[in-house]
């Protein structure tokens, strides 16, 4: 996943072709309980959390998860803090129990992390963990299996309280799945492997806005997990759109009809939104198409408010929101509280 950091790699349609395109935030509705209804998509009955093992360390929660119901809805929360705990706003990348803590302010969802370390907030503010891996193409010429094999060991040491059922992980090489049918069918066995050896429930990052090959491939994948579609609508795109839900919307039904046209079940797949305070340009001279890319906070609280409407409307299986701790624009910390109040409010796939 691209971030103002790092290189670019989600804005791309799978051709090679491009894809698509300080201040108070606005007076929003109050934020919304989630929705009821059906759990998030599941293929087998085992809990959402295991329960710990016999030799779990005392600091794990006695009480058990809470009852539900939970919604596919993500949010990518590991930590990245600095020692004093707080995140002041002069660090590119940053997020700190704080801002851990503004996330689960929502019940009903997940948390994507690296451990189990605040398992107890996590439940405690009504909420569910799942397992995110950020480098799932280590050693991928060992194979699918090997990696996953690798991945659960590593999250039973992350997770001694119980590892989760679901797993978000970053993501497929954009060069090497178009190029190289062994890498394709390394990604296509990892996620087999979890499926059906450990039980799990994957969501696999595709950083290609819209596709136009490997249907094979694409159709196979979706049998074992759920592929979550970079689709990046950055502020200033909406904001040069002139905040328009029809826009919107169009980037993310083309998004979405691309991946069905390749065989993948609308139901299979969720969309991966940017939420970094980025600027417009990498250290790298590569331009900034993802985030806040910018704009004023007012019309990034408005992007915000613009592009989950569309999300919704169009119909993804589910959403994973990323990177919350990119800031490359130094915006102040209670900027960032503030955004993420009024993503919490949204309703969401």
């Amino acid at each position: 996943m691209p971030n103002d950091l790092g290189g670019a790699s989600g804005m791309a349609g799978e051709s090679g072709d491009p894809g698509g395109a300080a201040g108070a935030p606005p007076a929003d509705p109050p934020e919304e309980p989630p929705p009821g209804g059906e759990p998030p998509p599941t293929e087998d009955p085992t809990p959402a959390e295991e329960p710990p093992p016999a030799n779990a360390p005392s600091g794990c929660p006695t009480n058990g998860p809470p009852p539900g119901p939970f919604v596919p809805r993500f949010d990518v929360a590991t930590l990245q803090c600095n020692p004093t705990g707080q995140c002041s706003g002069a660090e590119d990348k940053c997020l700190c129990l704080p801002d851990f803590s503004a996330l689960a302010a929502l019940p009903g969802h997940f948390l994507a992390v690296s451990s189990d370390k605040n398992k107890s907030v996590t439940w405690g503010s009504g909420n569910l963990q799942a397992v995110y891996i950020d480098d799932m193409n280590t050693d991928w010429k060992l194979g699918g299996v090997a990696r996953a094999d690798a991945a659960l060991a590593k999250a039973k040491k992350g997770f001694p309280c119980g590892v989760p059922k679901w797993f978000l992980v970053n993501e497929i090489s954009p060069s090497m799945w178009k190029s190289l049918p062994e890498y394709r069918k390394f990604v296509i066995d990892f996620a087999k492997t979890m499926k059906q050896k450990y039980g799990k429930a994957t969501v696999v990052a595709a950083p290609f806005q819209t596709v136009a090959a490997n249907g094979e491939s694409w159709t196979e994948l979706a049998k074992y997990a759920f592929i979550g579609i970079e689709s990046y609508l950055s502020g200033k795109e909406i904001k040069d759109s002139g905040f328009s839900l029809a826009w919107c919307q169009s980037q993310y039904a083309a998004s979405l009809n691309s991946y069905m046209a390749r065989g993948v079940p609308k139901s299979r797949l969720f969309l991966f939104e940017h939420f970094g305070n980025t600027g417009t340009v990498m250290d790298n001279g590569i331009a900034i198409k993802w985030g806040r890319q910018a704009v004023s906070a007012a019309d990034w609280h408005k992007a915000i408010q613009v592009r989950s409407k569309a999300a919704n409307a169009v119909g993804f299986a589910g959403f994973v929101s990323y990177d919350w701790g990119a800031n490359g624009l130094h915006a102040p910390q209670a900027d960032r509280l503030a955004f993420m109040k009024t993503y919490r409010g949204q309703k969401l796939p």
